[in-house]
């Protein structure tokens, strides 16, 4: 096995690469049975014209779709990037999706300590090589099971317009403990 363990690696990446084209046969396949369409690694929701967006995870994006739409009523220009696949991470069609914002915002529902979120790591990451690249910010939220509000989300919004954050790791939710 230590003979062939750095070969061994190399063909689970590829393999985990690969994986990208089966995913969107099943999707395809699942579609067909459910007449629901997943034909695609995210949903796109009203990122078309948007100026700012939020990527999100799981049920918080259902919550920051209705965001999105109050604050569209309101004439702001939003937008939100629901991933349905984390692994492998589809980097190339995210970047396509994001690189022409002002700016976005990546929530995470985790922490590696002593850097950032795991999911804002991989959208920085997809976007490094782009020549347009909006400035990007990771909120935390949401640990040991606490739900992120209405009102929170729309927060994130607002400040994702603050030309001076860039990079930034904040908190959403937790409590004052002085």
């Amino acid at each position: 096995m230590p003979d062939y363990y750095f070969e061994h690696k190399r063909q689970q990446a590829e393999a985990i690469d690969t994986s990208l084209n089966i995913f969107l046969e099943i999707q395809a396949e699942y579609s067909k049975i459910s007449n629901r369409s997943y034909s695609d690694f995210f949903e796109a929701y009203r990122l078309d014209d948007a100026e700012y967006a939020l990527v999100a995870l799981g049920s918080t994006a259902g919550t920051a779709k209705a965001v999105v739409d109050q604050l569209r009523e309101d004439g702001e220009k939003v937008g939100l990037l629901k991933l349905r696949l984390f692994r492998p991470f589809p980097r190339r069609f995210i970047a396509r999706a994001l690189h022409e914002l002002n700016a976005v915002g990546i929530l995470d529902r985790s922490i590696s300590f002593g850097s950032f979120g795991p999911l804002y790591l991989e959208v920085a990451a997809a976007l490094s090589n782009c020549k347009k690249t909006p400035r990007l910010n990771n909120f935390i939220y949401g640990l040991g099971g606490r739900d992120i509000r209405f009102s929170q989300i729309a927060d994130i919004f607002k400040s994702l317009q603050d030309r001076s954050l860039c990079g930034d790791l904040r908190y959403v939710g937790v409590r004052d403990t002085l």
